[in-house]
């Protein structure tokens, strides 16, 4: 169940969006130290791409610029639509990234 809540199916094209290669590709940007992407529910794709970041109290990266480096790396597909910067991420007691979690804080 885990892995299926790490595939974002966005409707977009016949590929998915894997959170996992997401978040790996955005801690390499600069200013980024933490990163956990999420479906989120969207009318027209089914889910849609909300991106957590952790930036370690720096200025939060360029929106504009974090989404171009996305879909630059990773195709049009894995672009987020919405970016939200958190203190921290929320992490399960087995010491994985709370996606649950995330989603709730998304208000969905």
């Amino acid at each position: 169940m885990d892995r299926a809540n790490d595939v974002i199916v966005t409707g977009r094209s016949s590929s998915n969006v894997y959170s996992r290669l997401l978040d790996d590709f955005l801690v390499t940007l600069p200013g980024v130290l933490e990163a956990a992407a999420v479906g989120v529910p969207d009318e027209r794709y089914g889910e849609a791409v909300h991106v957590f970041l952790v930036t370690g109290g720096e200025a939060a990266p360029d929106f504009g610029q974090l989404r171009e480096a996305v879909a630059a790396e990773l195709g049009e597909i894995y672009r987020p639509r919405e970016i939200s910067v958190l203190e921290s991420l929320p992490w399960t007691t087995v010491g994985k990234v709370d996606k649950k979690a995330l989603r709730a804080l998304a208000g969905r």
